[in-house]
């Protein structure tokens, strides 16, 4: 039997493993506990995900409880869960594709202060301490639209502001 280090290798590499490697669910889904039970017998992959993002502590404070990212997004905990809140979006005010294509704070992909500072420390233990596949989490990508617009203009602008929408 294959570890799921080399299940998921196996199979990137486009050959057949000896089955489809099994990420288990995650996130913040409430699950029956018939499901749970279920999901706990399963035989799923071991993975270890690895945030090679900045976590909210590792983002500029500008008051108790407020931050900023590097992007210019403001974040405030509501005390619903231990994700912040964006409550103040950079775009959220364009009209017009010049002003994404002015807007200054995207910050450079290549610049090294935007990955947590033990990404490449916890990437080497895992490597070598365990046989687990791993994943990477870039930051909520999907989200980050909703955060520099606004999420109501995130979808609105996919139907009725397209050239916007692509800018971003």
């Amino acid at each position: 039997m294959l570890t799921s280090r080399e299940r998921v290798l196996i199979t990137l590499d486009h050959k057949e493993a000896d089955r489809i490697p099994i990420c288990p669910p995650g996130g913040r889904v409430n699950i029956s506990d018939k499901v749970k039970g279920f999901l706990r017998d399963f035989d799923f992959d071991r993975f270890a995900s690895l945030n090679f993002v900045k976590n909210i502590d590792e983002r500029q404070e500008l008051s108790h409880g407020i931050y900023v990212d590097d992007y210019g997004c403001i974040y405030k905990h509501r005390g619903v869960s231990e994700i912040p809140y964006c409550i103040y979006n950079p775009l959220g005010n364009a009209k017009r594709v010049e002003e994404i294509e002015k807007y200054r704070k995207w910050p450079d992909p290549d610049d090294p202060s935007l990955i947590s500072k033990d990404a490449e420390k916890k990437a080497k233990k895992i490597r070598e301490e365990t046989d687990q596949a791993t994943t990477v989490n870039v930051g909520s990508i999907f989200h980050r639209y909703s955060w520099m617009r606004g999420f109501n203009k995130w979808l609105l602008d996919m139907k009725f502001n397209p050239e916007i929408y692509e800018a971003i």
